[in-house]
């Protein structure tokens, strides 16, 4: 899906001075950007779900900030 939409900003983008509507082009970037975010913060919880599953003695009573879920904090 990212790289669709990749695909289709740089058509986009190669036409900007010519044909390209800007709103297309915006509505591509804000449709990769969701895209984006919505991978990093799976990402996020396949790391820290990773991290968590360490066993680091200083962590047994409290876990750093970084490694705390959502429903921890």
């Amino acid at each position: 899906m990212t790289e669709d939409s990749l695909r289709r900003l740089q058509d986009l983008s190669g036409r900007l001075d010519r044909a390209a509507d800007p709103a297309d082009v915006r509505r591509e970037l804000d449709s990769l950007a969701a895209l984006m975010e919505t991978h990093f913060v799976y990402e996020e919880k396949r790391i820290v779900s990773a991290l968590n599953a360490l066993d680091a003695p200083g962590w047994h009573r409290s876990r750093p900030e970084f490694l705390r879920t959502d429903e921890e904090r």
